[in-house]
């Protein structure tokens, strides 16, 4: 079957594509890397507090009507919180909408039904804040290496590639 083109002609067009190719790669690669992670990681912990909130049962006294929206706090900033709040945008729990409200700010944080401290919030009074959320049904979740042990509810950690998550043994009783 004759094509036009020689053995010898096609092998020098493979090895300029497979050249052109392997240096696209090698362009490609690092950035899409260095802007994807964030992106991929803070769209799998958006999946997290979405089911977080399906798997607890949250009682009557948490909304002010039948019809009030789930509140979900995002504290703290660096761009992530909207990452989070795009893979939520429109989300319905049960039969409730999925409110998300923004802040760099810890006040009237007990309106919230999940409050979740960003990496980016930095502040000395962590634990009294999740002190003053204790009791309420509010539940906390954070990205610091010893948020559980300040305190906090559910905890994400990252173990190599993977987000895992722990709970503090205590959650149960607050909300």
């Amino acid at each position: 079957m004759a094509t036009g083109i020689s053995q010898r002609e096609a092998t020098p067009i493979r090895k300029r594509f497979f050249a052109v190719f392997a240096l696209l790669c090698l362009l490609v690669l690092p950035f899409s890397k260095a802007f994807g992670a964030d992106y991929e990681e803070y769209e799998l912990k958006a999946g997290f507090l979405y089911n977080f909130f399906n798997f607890i049962k949250w009682p009557d006294r948490s909304f002010d009507a039948p019809n009030s929206p789930f509140i979900l706090v995002l504290v703290g900033g660096g761009g992530k919180e909207h990452t989070i709040e795009h893979a939520l945008q429109n989300s319905v729990i049960g039969a409730r909408p999925l409110k998300i409200i923004t802040t760099n700010s810890v006040e009237d944080l007990g309106k919230a039904h999940m409050v979740f401290f960003l990496e980016s919030y930095k502040n000395a009074d962590l634990p009294r804040v999740l002190a003053q959320l204790k009791g309420k049904p509010v539940i906390t979740v954070g990205e610091e290496k010893n948020f559980i042990t300040l305190g906090g509810d559910i905890n994400f950690v990252q173990k190599g590639a993977k987000i895992k998550f722990q709970i503090n043994p205590a959650v149960g009783n607050g909300v």
